[in-house]
């Protein structure tokens, strides 16, 4: 029997990495590659992505994880990522992104104001329901 591996893939603020392991948990390798996000000058504290360039980041770590390991990528038995919290990417009808941006963007921070003036509460109550609250 081959062996078989696991691999996770988790897309964070400041970087992006992958991690391969073996059946036993044993980490055999990890690539990651550090991005950035370019702020919009009309907003402050926001963050956009660059979908094209993270995905190229992303597969090239993982490539680099699988190369680094010498393992065939036929024998990866199960894939797990993780990523941003509350990070978005908004496609159209064919599938292309439209606009992306990070969990930490501060873009919303007047209407979080005015959330706030018009119900102290009401944060309180949107994370019983959701398990969320007021973007960063």
């Amino acid at each position: 029997m081959a062996n078989r591996y696991l691999m996770a893939v988790d897309a964070g603020t400041g970087s992006v990495r992958a991690v391969l392991f073996n059946e036993d948990g044993a980490q055999l390798s990890c690539v990651q590659r550090e991005w950035t996000h370019a702020e919009d000058p009309r907003y402050p504290g926001s963050m956009d992505f660059d979908w094209v360039h993270n995905w190229e980041l992303a597969s090239e770590c993982i490539r680099g994880a699988i190369a680094r390991a010498g393992v065939d990528a036929g024998d990866i038995a199960a894939v797990s990522t993780t990523c941003m919290r509350e990070g978005i990417v908004l496609y159209d009808e064919a599938g292309e992104e439209i606009w992306a941006c990070a969990n930490v963007d501060a873009r919303s921070d007047d209407e979080v104001g005015q959330l706030i003036r018009m119900d102290p509460e009401l944060e309180k109550e949107i994370y019983r329901e959701s398990g969320q609250t007021y973007a960063l």
